[in-house]
């Protein structure tokens, strides 16, 4: 025998045995040891690989023993998971040694292996039913299969491939087998998994899909969103006599997506983007059919239930169309009534609400600019989601106050508010009743900080140009819907606003609104041309502190709800209003001026009507304005001195006391015969030129002789001073706070400030005193004006008997230095004074009738008039409160009667009247008629 024969039956020997020891280990068990040749686990699977690559007619066997094997380590893990590659699992041996042999044979071997390895899977998920995926996955035999399975199918190409994974896909028990490998190529799975569907469309087959995406979305939501997209798009080529195929793909993807949220958000992710009015027409076109396969209902419900767990993007996609398409607006009214309706019944979250409330601050722009039927759609969905979160409630009040342009976007701002407040109170989420306006009144404080602090305009305006003069800031908007809400609210017509919830808040809030007032009509300053207002920053212009004096006029003061309204709010808006109507003199357009200035008369008829303390603070600040701060409005020539305030920035050199020092040491000896000093005011430096002071005076006195050229703010100012008295009429009291006002403020100090009047030479004492108040009535013609307002309340006017008889005292001087020339000027402030008495009958009848003869007498004949008609009287009859009499319609007056004047005060008269007969012969009869007197 040669030696090839003897290898070859070597050989053949050799394999022989393999076989017999393989055959009867494996008939013996898996895990035990063969009877007769003691070969272990591992072992027999070792001699499994090398007959499995040499002996193909032994093929089947060997596979048939792993698959025994992985069968049995699947169970012991089972037994004991927590000792998995134990003892008591001896098969795990075997199981590393076959993966590791199976996965290094060439590629070949993968048509074989594969459905193998598969069909494998699909018996062990069979015999262990009752277990979990997760717990199988856990097993480190499954893991090892999966691998083989894994390795396969990247080995196979074209069909043989295709019908692996189809094989996966035909059983619902390897769903996460097919989760798990494809992972490692889902752009084949998913599609494959998604036709077969559709070719077999059944409950269980949809379920069986719908399981397979949950496995692979976690790392693979882009492949499963493109598959969706490729397949929806090749829905829309349907054509006539197109297959049915095609048909059914949307509704197919419609089942899918009612019952996966993958599915849902893959179709819907980007939806805006994506759609066109192409696809959109031929979708809907396909929804107007019904569904096969649903057991939910009608289409429309189906599609309704969908958008319920959609996002955002859907519902900005059907608000979009609705008014375009019926159907998308039929689909937008069915989609807000069951949003309604699971929200009443409390059927848990809606996730479209949820998203929705998320993107809120870019969906309610379109409450500004959007079309009526998008609005109304958005303000049902903000209800909706006002009664659970109440920030996004105040947010959105808070936007719209400050960005309305209109009335239908304010009457949308009422259905939030009414609709909010409302279902809040029928699903018991709210406040307790007496509480119920808090989140209004929270939206409404937060609206007002925010237009306050925002240095913009408002939002519509944002891309306007900047030049242009049309444009409003927030704070301005917020003021008018405010004003426009509460003017809605006065009318009562409007069911909605019956509960006057705006007027709550707003008295709620009064006090921050009063601050604000106040901070925005102090930031208003002026312009050094022509006395118009500005402002340093831009945004604070004059028409929002018009905005917000609208608005506050329209609040209830006092309020409607018998709440007193502290002090410190009456001070507040008083001040405040004082400030705004000062600024409102100052306007240009004469028709802004009048409107504000009404706005302020109301608001201080309500501020004083029912406070002192308001009416107080507000005469003060007005007459203190009016005489010092803002005089010059009111045609009034500023001088130094008349303000007890004033700060003069007198250099040192050019004050009197120091230009006479300069004269050298014998200025001080005050009786030498070298003595000379500079002629002056004291403080105020030397005398001026004669012609220029002559100029100055003359300007001065026809200044004040003349009507104020500024007659309609002087009336103005005159109707302020009346609304802060007005309560029922002008009170005689309320005037006499006015007359002492004025004293307090024209006298220079307290002493002699009562109501007599001195001997006509007790003046020369007091002359410093009486000239300094004589200053104020030439410098500001407004004094003569109040006091004329005054003398109607003649019992107002006896208070105010210090200014006048300063008046007379430095009348009488000025006369008396005349050189006999007449003085027009001089003369009008005579007329001016007796006018004023004698409207206030502190001069009787014939006095009453000196200012008719003074443009006729000379003035040493208007001295003796004034000295011994007016002076000599007024000093024996002291003009007091109580020489009035009141009647029963409240007039205050003096019976002529009772109060004719004694010869004394008269003789002087008569005398002159006889001198000049020929020009004053017609006042005798009117003056002397029908008396005792010769």
């Amino acid at each position: 025998m040669c030696a090839a024969q003897v290898s070859s039956e070597s050989a053949s020997s050799a394999a022989l045995r393999r076989v017999r020891l393989f055959v009867r280990g494996a008939g013996e068990g898996v895990g035990g040891v063969g009877a007769g040749a003691g070969v272990s686990s591992g072992s027999l699977s070792c001699e499994g690989v090398w007959l499995l690559k040499r002996c193909p007619a032994a093929r089947d066997a060997v596979l048939e023993y792993f698959a025994r094997v992985f069968h049995e380590a699947v169970d012991a893990h089972r037994r004991d998971p927590q000792n998995e590659n134990g003892p008591n699992n001896p098969s795990m041996e075997s199981v590393s040694i076959i993966t590791n042999a199976l996965c290094e044979l060439e590629a070949p071997w993968a048509q074989i292996l594969a459905p193998w390895s598969i069909n494998l899977l699909k018996d062990i998920a069979s015999s262990h039913k009752t277990c979990s995926a997760p717990v199988l996955q856990n097993c480190e035999a499954v893991r090892c299969l999966l691998n083989v399975v894994t390795v396969c199918l990247s080995r196979l190409e074209g069909n043989d491939r295709v019908n692996c994974i189809d094989s996966m896909l035909s059983t619902s028990q390897c769903e996460w087998v097919v989760g798990y490998i494809g992972r490692c190529d889902p752009s084949l799975v998913v599609p494959r998994a998604l036709e077969l569907a559709l070719q077999k469309q059944s409950a269980q087959n949809i379920d069986h899909v719908v399981t397979i995406l949950a496995h692979l979305s976690p790392l693979h939501f882009g492949q499963i969103r493109q598959a969706l997209l490729d397949m929806f798009e090749d829905s829309l080529k349907i054509e006539s006599g197109d297959n049915e195929r095609r048909k059914a793909i949307v509704p197919y993807l419609m089942q899918l997506a009612s019952k996966s949220d993958v599915v849902l958000k893959a179709l819907t992710k980007d939806i805006n983007i994506a759609s066109s009015t192409e696809m959109l027409d031929k979708l809907l076109n396909v929804c107007t059919m019904s569904i096969p396969g649903f057991d939910s209902g009608s289409t429309r419900s189906a599609i309704v239930a969908l958008c319920l767990r959609a996002q955002a993007p859907v519902f900005l996609l059907l608000l979009n169309w609705a008014p375009k398409n019926v159907t998308c607006s039929e689909l937008l009214e069915n989609l807000l009534q069951r949003m309604e309706g699971d929200l009443r019944s409390s059927e848990g979250k809606i996730p479209l609400l949820d998203s929705v409330a998320s993107d809120i601050a870019n969906i309610r722009r379109k409450l500004l600019n959007g079309s009526i039927l998008e609005k109304y759609a958005i303000a049902r969905v903000t209800i909706l989601i006002s009664c659970q979160s109440s920030c996004i409630f105040i947010n959105t009040v808070s936007y719209l106050l400050q960005n309305s342009q209109d009335d239908k976007t304010l009457a949308i701002l009422v259905r939030i508010i009414s609709g909010t407040l409302s279902m809040r109170a029928t699903l018991d989420v709210g406040e307790q009743a007496d509480n119920s306006l808090t989140i209004v009144r929270q939206a409404h404080e937060n609206a007002l900080r925010e237009a306050m602090n925002a240095q913009s305009y408002s939002e519509i305006f944002q891309e306007v140009d900047e030049k242009s003069s049309n444009r409003e800031t927030c704070l301005e908007r917020y003021c008018c819907n405010t004003a426009t809400l509460l003017r809605w609210e006065k009318l009562n017509k409007i069911v909605y606003l019956q509960n006057k919830p705006i007027t709550k808040v707003s008295e709620m809030n009064l006090l921050k609104l009063s601050c604000a007032f106040f901070e925005q009509v102090s930031d208003v300053s002026y312009s050094c041309f022509g006395n118009s207002l500005e402002n340093a920053n831009r945004l604070n212009s004059m028409s929002i502190c018009h905005s917000m004096a609208a608005m506050i006029d329209l609040i209830e003061i006092p309020s409607s709800q018998n709440i007193p309204i502290s002090v410190e709010i009456l001070m507040k808006i008083t001040r405040a209003n004082v400030k705004y109507f000062f600024r409102c003199l100052h306007e240009k357009d004469i028709i802004k001026q009048f409107k504000g200035s009404q706005t302020a008369y109301r608001i201080f008829r309500r501020t004083c009507a029912g406070s002192k303390v308001a009416r107080s603070v507000a005469l003060r600040e007005i007459l203190e304005t009016a005489l010092f701060r803002e005089a010059e409005i009111f045609g009034s020539i500023p001088k130094e001195g008349l303000d007890n305030n004033a700060n003069f920035e007198k250099s040192r050199d050019e004050l009197l006391l120091f230009q006479n020092h300069k004269q050298g040491p014998l200025t001080q000896l005050t009786q030498s015969h070298t003595s000379v000093f500079h002629a002056g005011i004291i403080g105020k430096g030397a005398r001026k030129p004669i012609k220029e002071e002559a100029k100055e005076v003359q300007l001065k006195n026809s200044n004040v002789a003349t009507l104020s050229k500024s007659s309609r703010e002087v009336e103005l100012l005159l109707g302020a001073l009346m609304s802060c008295m007005e309560d029922n009429g002008v009170s005689l009291e309320a005037m006499t706070s006015v007359s002492l006002l004025l004293v307090e403020l024209v006298s220079p100090d307290v002493m002699y400030n009562g109501l007599p009047w001195p001997d006509e030479d007790f003046t020369k004492v007091s002359i410093e005193r009486e000239l300094y108040i004589r200053q104020v009535f030439d410098g500001y013609p407004l004094v003569w004006h109040i006091i004329r307002l005054i003398s109607c309340f003649r019992p107002a006017l006896c208070y105010c008997s210090v200014l006048l008889r300063a008046v007379v005292a430095t009348l009488i001087h000025q006369y008396s230095a005349k050189s006999g020339s007449d003085d027009e000027n001089l003369n009008e402030i005579t007329i001016q004074l007796l006018d004023i008495m004698c409207r206030g009958q502190l001069l009787p009848t014939p006095l009453n009738y000196i200012s008719k003869m003074i443009p006729h007498l000379k003035s040493i004949e208007i001295v003796l008039i004034l000295r011994d008609c007016v002076w000599n009287y007024t000093r024996d009859i002291v003009p007091s409160p109580e020489l009035f009499s009141c009647d029963a319609s409240g007039l205050h007056w003096r019976d002529p009667s009772l109060s004719k004047p004694p010869p004394q005060y008269t003789d002087t008269l008569r005398v002159l009247i006889q001198k000049k007969i020929a020009n004053l012969g017609h006042l005798y009869p009117l003056m002397f008629l029908n008396t005792d007197s010769p």
